[in-house]
């Protein structure tokens, strides 16, 4: 890991660090496991003392092997940083999709819905399948798998009265 990305990553650990003021724990959490206590934000005081304890008072002092140092002293504290972009979008774009084919085959069946989706995405966004379509166009299809199941809650519900009647 190059030199900035780790003080860009050390910098975003220091800033959602907390610190337990019974016992002095470093975490990432709201509240101490050992002790219970809420823990409240890293102090200045406390984040310089443990960069002193890596050797500098400043990250801008330290060498890239220090510097790794102290980023493994928050991961062990339990920073998670967070993962790549893309595949945090490509991750939520399969749940989407996923999102999309259990509704569908809830409104059209097992045997139909891929049928109603794919022709409603080749009419209505000129794509030629479901996995073509953008983040927006996805929200689209959704949308339209909402409305039609309102329109079939209105029609069966209307049904009902019907044959009340």
């Amino acid at each position: 890991m190059d030199r900035e990305k780790l003080l860009r990553l050390i910098h975003i650990a220091r800033n959602s660090a907390r610190t337990c003021p019974e016992c002095g724990k470093t975490l990432f959490r709201k509240d101490c496991p050992d002790c219970g206590t809420l823990t409240v934000r890293l102090s200045e005081e406390r984040y310089r003392s443990i960069l002193e304890s890596f050797g500098a008072s400043s990250c801008r002092f330290m060498a890239e092997p220090e510097l790794e140092k102290v980023y493994r002293f928050f991961i062990q504290a339990g920073f998670l940083p967070r993962g790549d972009p893309e595949k945090s979008r490509n991750a939520a774009r399969r749940r989407t999709i996923a999102i999309i084919i259990s509704e569908a085959k809830e409104l059209f069946g097992d045997e139909a819905w891929e049928r109603r989706v794919e022709g409603f995405v080749r009419k209505g966004m000129g794509k030629d399948s479901l996995r073509a379509c953008d983040d927006k166009e996805l929200r689209k299809v959704i949308g339209w798998l909402r409305r039609y199941r309102k329109y079939l809650t209105k029609r069966n519900e209307e049904r009902d009265n019907e044959k009340r009647d």
